[in-house]
């Protein structure tokens, strides 16, 4: 019964994650990122990050400096 249970939990955390890769923009999984699981931040580099999220990791770097960025906005020079 509890195997049926945690095997139950760990089928629908897949189907969340593959439903959120399909339809979420690279920007919203980053924040989901930051959001739900903010510790895998300092456990992983961001080689492993970008991949976890499906995206280069140039693009996790202009994603995070877009972030960052907008937070803000006199970060941005001329």
């Amino acid at each position: 019964m509890w195997l049926r249970k945690l095997h139950g939990k760990s089928l629908v955390i897949a189907y969340d994650r593959i439903a959120c890769l399909l339809t979420a923009s690279a920007t919203e999984r980053y924040q989901m990122l930051l959001e739900d699981e903010s510790y895998l931040l300092d456990m992983f580099s961001n080689y492993f990050i970008a991949t976890y999220l499906n995206v280069t990791p140039q693009s996790l770097s202009r994603i995070r400096k877009g972030l960052a960025g907008a937070d803000n906005p006199r970060a941005q020079t001329t």
